[in-house]
């Protein structure tokens, strides 16, 4: 019985620790977001916006006031994961009228950057070689992309975990609840678990030169 007791304690501070870190880092998502539909409005200033930009526009701003709101009632994991549902909502709006601002091909609803999900959708699948590893596709942001293909490792967004400071897309369970809104709606969370790693082999890989490559170059 005691044994029994102490696992479900056990559960419970898990249960803390996963929900305290994840809505940490929602916060900062949102914080972020924010920041960047602020940016978006300067550099809209003198833009004449059509119609559809005015709709993906509003529809950044909505999504971003419901996660505000939401975060703040959050209760669970759960809860913090719905935020990132409409972060990614919001994120791939603002990502609309970027492209439509800029006369680009409207970006098409994927899995959010590799490297850090404010970066928003991924803009194509690039190949990533793991230091001893096995090489394989991972979407990532058009930025990222370019910093590949120059030999550069794109900073990697990171959490603080009772473990200590991961990449957020090794942080196991902490990561239902910071930046994988998507897994709910776009497979986001089939693709991690279809794709995991060692996390020596994603340690090695981050710390290892050269140990990401892309395919050519890549135009902003």
């Amino acid at each position: 019985m005691v044994w029994i007791l102490g696992a479900r304690k056990a559960r419970r501070l898990q249960a803390a620790d996963q929900f305290r870190v994840s809505r940490r880092a929602t916060d900062e998502d949102v914080t972020a977001l924010g920041e960047q539909l602020s940016e978006l409005h300067v550099d809209t200033l003198t833009a004449v916006l059509d119609e559809e930009m005015r709709a993906d526009y509003q529809r950044a701003l909505d999504a971003y006031d419901k996660a505000k709101l939401q975060l703040r009632k959050a209760a669970t994991t759960a809860d913090v994961a719905a935020v990132n549902v409409l972060l990614d909502d919001g994120r791939f709006a603002r990502a609309c009228v970027l492209a439509r601002r800029d006369g680009e091909e409207l970006p098409q609803r994927r899995e959010s950057c590799f490297f850090n999900p404010q970066h928003g959708p991924a803009a194509l699948e690039v190949e990533w070689k793991p230091s001893g590893g096995v090489a394989r596709g991972i979407p990532v942001c058009r930025n990222d992309a370019n910093r590949l293909a120059n030999g550069e490792l794109p900073p990697v967004r990171m959490l603080r975990t009772a473990a200590g400071l991961v990449p957020w897309y090794a942080a196991g369970p902490y990561v239902s609840g910071a930046g994988q809104g998507t897994a709910h709606v776009h497979g986001h969370e089939a693709y991690l678990t279809s794709n995991s790693m060692a996390e020596a082999q994603i340690r090695a890989a981050l710390n290892a030169p050269g140990g990401m490559t892309g395919g050519g170059g890549f135009g902003i």
